[in-house]
């Protein structure tokens, strides 16, 4: 969602000492002056908006990416995990049942 496609999200209009702050646009402005959305100062200000947004969504998605794949990689650990408990068990039965004959 980009924000030059809904202006509305920003608001319609925006004191220029807020927009010297971020961007330092115009230093010589009135802070009291009042700079509408489509003012050509917002281009760079609302493109650096969109770029941080996508870098925002791109490491969100990265990280729910390597969180997936840490789940599968917990589970699959799990599983030879259990299949080991199961294996020593049936080894350990095997042996107990030999010594239980050699004692007999």
């Amino acid at each position: 969602m980009l924000l030059t496609h809904q202006p509305h999200l920003l608001g319609k209009l925006i004191e220029s000492n807020t927009i010297n702050n971020i961007d330092n646009i115009d230093k010589t402005s009135d802070t009291s002056t009042i700079v509408p959305l489509d003012d050509p100062r917002f281009a760079s200000l609302i493109k650096g908006y969109e770029e941080q947004m996508r870098k925002y969504e791109s490491d969100i998605r990265e990280h729910i990416s390597v969180e997936q794949q840490l789940k599968i990689y917990i589970d699959n650990m799990k599983y030879k995990n259990e299949c080991e408990i199961k294996e020593c068990k049936i080894e350990l039965d095997d042996t107990i049942a030999h010594f239980n004959k050699v004692i007999k």
